[in-house]
């Protein structure tokens, strides 16, 4: 079975794409970009590759965008006045034989050459805020403003030195050498795009909604996927303009724009396109009829009957919502300790350390996800209770406190958002 999750086709090496950046008439070269990308109607423009254009890699563009979407908010703060002066000023550098940018040069070697206090020719994290400061002041004499950034200055700098991390500090050559990562990652902002245009995108409503458990299978496995966050008003414009030709969430669109809905399905064919982090076996279809059936079993048990069940206390747009406070005593006198005690048996009659086998499977993710939904989400309000109710279930609840762990990566850097 072919992956979408595979190897993604780049334009050849011999040619670029120039993404006009229409915000601030910048035209910075970026490449690694698919070709998926340049037949997607954006206004692109094919150029040869001289040998001297650097390579900015979408992983590095992913990286340095937090730090440059800051610095870009703080821009933007400034009078219209002076973003078009510096604005003007970068695109006049874009020519390497300009004046502006011999200008540029020279001044930049004398501020670098100040803060050098070694006189080694290398910048340490203190040179390099002193830099840095020298440049601030420079571009408020030039252009009667500029953004203050300091506090990402420490950040711009380890950012800098993972560029070339076998030297002690930075040297000029450095600091140039890296200057068109900025303008691929402001390309890349002001396209829209999250650096990872070569990758399947997520799009779901709410960080713990039905998408959950499909995000722990594609972090689980070491899939590269964009994950967006979106309203149910996003999703209806996206509909309306024709971006998507089912307004249901969660949607996985892919490069080539195969459109995937239902969330079961979605994680079905995640876990049949790939292995896990320790190269188990996820979901084997008709490969291993039995471990289907296993793992078919806990959906069937926690599948869409169980989380309409949820939805109708935790949230608004659920049929039953109005009922929410007895909704949610049915749920923990009854629906709850029915579903534990049947993955109870099951554990007990598999005698697997997970629910299906003696690795992680599917069907450690749809339980993950109720995990991490409600025991296990520190911003519902009745997390303990429900934590109660499963700890009653002495294997389930072993279980749940090693996929705690096992997924430990995600509750630390993928759940930011309340339930």
């Amino acid at each position: 079975m072919t992956s979408r999750f595979g190897e993604s086709t780049l334009a050849p090496e011999a040619e670029l794409v120039e993404w006009y950046n229409v915000h601030n008439g910048l035209t910075p070269a970026t490449e690694g970009v698919s070709l998926a990308d340049m037949n997607s109607g954006r206004e692109i423009m094919k150029m040869l590759m001289t040998p001297d254009t650097p390579y900015v890699a979408p992983e590095t563009i992913q990286e340095w965008m937090p730090c440059c979407a800051a610095i870009m908010a703080k821009f933007k703060e400034l009078p219209e006045e002076v973003q078009g002066k510096q604005m003007a000023a970068y695109a006049a550098m874009q020519d390497k034989n300009s004046p502006q940018y011999k200008s540029y040069m020279a001044t930049a070697k004398d501020m670098f050459s100040k803060a050098n206090v070694k006189g080694d020719g290398r910048l340490n994290e203190a040179e390099f805020l002193a830099y840095k400061a020298a440049e601030h002041q420079e571009n408020v004499r030039l252009f009667g403003g500029d953004p203050d950034t300091q506090e990402h200055w420490k950040t711009e700098y380890g950012l800098y030195n993972k560029i070339c991390p076998d030297k002690d500090g930075l040297s000029m050559d450095d600091l140039v050498a890296t200057m068109p990562i900025w303008a691929a990652v402001m390309e890349a902002m002001a396209s829209g795009e999250a650096g990872a245009s070569d990758v399947p995108k997520l799009y779901s409503s709410g960080v713990h909604g039905r998408a959950l458990m499909i995000r722990l299978a594609l972090t689980y496995s070491n899939c590269k996927f964009e994950d967006c966050h979106v309203t149910m008003q996003d999703i209806k414009d996206m509909y309306s303009k024709g971006q998507l030709s089912d307004p249901e969430v969660p949607v996985m669109i892919h490069p080539d724009g195969t459109e995937m809905t239902k969330s079961f399905s979605i994680l079905r064919y995640v876990c049949m396109s790939n292995k896990g982090r320790n190269g188990e076996c996820l979901y084997p279809g008709h490969a291993d009829a039995d471990l289907t059936f296993r793992i078919e079993s806990v959906v069937e048990l926690m599948g869409n009957p169980f989380n309409l069940k949820i939805a109708n206390f935790t949230f608004e747009g659920a049929p039953g919502y109005k009922d929410k406070d007895q909704n949610f005593i049915n749920f923990i006198a009854k629906d709850l300790p029915d579903t534990m005690a049947e993955l109870e048996a099951m554990l007990v009659a598999n005698g697997t350390r997970y629910l299906a086998a003696n690795h992680v499977t599917l069907a450690d993710f749809v339980f993950g996800g109720f995990l991490l939904k409600l025991p296990y989400n520190d911003n519902y309000a009745n997390q303990h209770i429900v934590e109660a109710v499963v700890r009653k279930y002495p294997k389930t609840y072993a279980l749940a406190e090693t996929l705690k762990q096992d997924f430990g990566y995600y509750i630390q850097n993928g759940l930011k958002a309340e339930c």
